[in-house]
């Protein structure tokens, strides 16, 4: 059952719920990553080639924060009031994880509909872009919303650290297949961290049990990215790519 439109959002309301009466809602995800105070003294997946379990240290020590979702804001619904009223509880570094404000990304989508809530955490948010965003031209509302945040205009990758992790938020939305831009970024990148730990997100996971636009599991050039973002030995690694629709 679709939620009742939210009556004290902006915008027009009929446009809206005419809209978006042609997709099913899927509440809001919300994750929480605790991102450990972590050494580099093992490959967290054991010696290279096997497949046993991981075995990165994790030592004690003041933990780094990451919190987020993805598919987050729509003016017909209330999920994206909910889920920022936990962040309002959450220290730490937000991220988002793509197609943060429905249904297009557009400057009206983030300004009606994303900005009354998660928007007050904007100061603190690294945000990814999803495909929705992609449908305003360029992704043009999104990354005038973040501004700088988002990285470069046009690509969207960047990376920052937090606490001892290498944080590295990608774009599935821009080429990434090897020998792109992108990828040739991400190498080098990888190669100039001095971070024990590293972490990317993004928006299409890797595997999906569905195969809408958006939904990931498809694509063989991401396959062949996620295997650029392997750590070297001895380090800890991670890819967070959220659930989407």
């Amino acid at each position: 059952m679709r939620p009742a439109p939210n009556p004290t959002r902006s915008g027009d309301p009929v446009a809206r719920r005419r809209t978006r009466a042609r997709r099913p809602k899927i509440p809001t995800l919300a994750l929480l990553v605790l991102l450990a105070t972590c050494t580099d003294a093992r490959n967290p997946f054991g010696p290279p080639g096997s497949r046993g379990k991981p075995s990165a240290l994790l030592t004690p020590g003041a933990a780094a924060v990451l919190v987020g979702a993805g598919d987050i804001a729509d003016c017909g619904a209330t999920h994206d009031e909910e889920t920022a009223s936990l962040l309002d509880g959450i220290a730490g570094t937000v991220f988002t994880a793509g197609d943060n404000a429905y249904d297009n990304g557009s400057d009206a989508d983030f300004q009606n509909c994303y900005e009354p809530s998660w928007g007050r955490h904007k100061a603190r948010t690294r945000p990814v872009p999803g495909n929705h965003e992609y449908n305003t031209p360029g992704a043009a509302g999104y990354f005038n919303y973040y501004g700088t945040a988002a990285g470069e205009p046009g690509k969207g990758y960047y990376s920052y650290d937090l606490g001892d992790w290498h944080i590295i938020a990608l774009n599935n939305y821009v080429p990434m297949g090897a020998g792109s831009d992108q990828d040739n970024w991400l190498q080098a990148d990888l190669n100039a961290t001095t971070q024990p730990c590293k972490l990317a997100y993004y928006h299409e996971p890797l595997y999906s049990s569905t195969t809408g636009t958006g939904s990931g599991g498809r694509r063989t050039t991401r396959r062949a990215f996620g295997s650029s973002s392997s750590a070297p030995e001895g380090r800890a690694s991670g890819i967070l790519p959220t659930p989407s629709r």
